[in-house]
């Protein structure tokens, strides 16, 4: 029951529109950044705000981990943990839940004509890392959700990024491409599975880029304990 409250509220906040006043606030001052830490932090402040007995903490819980059976302990930290308040405090390696944040443009991760999943080197590094983080293993724990942002932004010609063509890509995952955001899922867990929500909105760019230009968040939100999808919403 205590994982359902928490995959409730990372979605209520992600649909609420405190939470797209943050994105707009974000968007205006972080227009040309991958904007992943940014939008961690308004989770973490949105998730402190509205959890009991429960602190949310970016970066922790941390822990030594191997990238394989070969390969050295490195530090790693995953990108929210949350932890139970007691009166002595709380454990800082004992999370009772955990989140993975990443963001990713489309054409990081799709091939150019939306059909599959990219199958050049930056596509497989991308699509590798995703699933190395969903399966990676801290503090003896898997993490509990993947939260993926797929960004797609009204690129001007003027702009020093525009030439960044894996930034310049129109996609819909709720809807018209759901079959690729079926694939990634099914790529990330290795198993035939689709992500629990994908939930779309869209923010007016900056008023100094231009009034008509639009940024388009679609966030992917995957939760360990299922492999069906419950909803898709815009």
């Amino acid at each position: 029951m205590i994982m359902e409250t928490f995959d409730k509220a990372i979605v209520d906040l992600i649909n609420s529109q405190a939470f797209s006043r943050g994105l707009f606030e974000i968007n205006e001052q972080f227009y040309y950044l991958k904007q992943e830490m940014h939008i961690r932090d308004l989770l973490v402040r949105s998730l402190n705000k509205t959890l009991n007995d429960t602190v949310a903490i970016a970066e922790y819980p941390r822990g030594y981990v191997r990238a394989n059976d070969k390969s050295a302990l490195n530090l790693s930290r995953r990108d929210i943990g949350l932890f139970a308040l007691t009166k002595e405090g709380f454990d800082i390696k004992a999370p009772i839940y955990s989140v993975e944040i990443k963001f990713h443009y489309p054409l990081d991760l799709f091939a150019r004509e939306l059909d599959q999943l990219g199958q050049t080197i930056h596509h497989t590094e991308d699509l590798e890392k995703l699933c190395s983080d969903w399966n990676r293993e801290i503090c003896d724990n898997q993490t509990n959700c993947l939260v993926l942002i797929i960004c797609e932004r009204d690129w001007l010609e003027f702009a020093s990024v525009s030439a960044a063509a894996n930034r310049d890509c129109p996609i819909d995952l709720s809807q018209e491409h759901s079959s690729l955001r079926k694939q990634l899922a099914t790529y990330i867990t290795g198993a035939d599975c689709d992500f629990n929500r994908a939930l779309r909105t869209s923010i007016k760019s900056p008023s100094n880029v231009t009034p008509d230009a639009s940024t388009r968040y679609t966030f992917l939100v995957l939760f360990r304990k299922s492999t069906r999808v419950d909803e898709t919403q815009e």
